[in-house]
């Protein structure tokens, strides 16, 4: 049984119940195409200097879709900084189309 929970502008979520299982799952489904293509954007400026003066450099643009994923996949928590290297390598290698830039940071809990 598939049963709609909430839909947004991007993201739906719906609830599954597997009765031979008796199994509830919730699956979250998001277009991500548009924060890819947002990243490579901006990934391509030429000038990202001014930002990292300022003492600040955005790093990637992740949906919501992702941090999910990455918490019940990957086994990272994005708000924890704790875990906060081993995402730096997630988005490093897993998930580095959405990143907005080309260098690597090293990240510290």
């Amino acid at each position: 049984m598939k049963r709609l929970l909430d839909k947004t502008d991007d993201v739906t979520e719906y609830f599954h119940y597997d009765e031979l299982t008796d199994t509830s799952t919730i699956e979250v489904v998001q277009d991500v195409e548009p924060y890819i293509e947002s990243a490579k954007a901006i990934r391509n400026e030429t000038d990202k200097s001014e930002g990292i003066k300022k003492g600040w450099w955005k790093y990637a643009h992740i949906p919501d879709s992702i941090i999910l994923k990455m918490k019940f996949e990957d086994g990272v928590d994005i708000f924890d900084k704790n875990d906060w290297p081993k995402i730096g390598k997630l988005l490093d290698d897993k998930y580095a189309a959405f990143k907005v830039t080309d260098g690597r940071h090293k990240f510290k809990a």
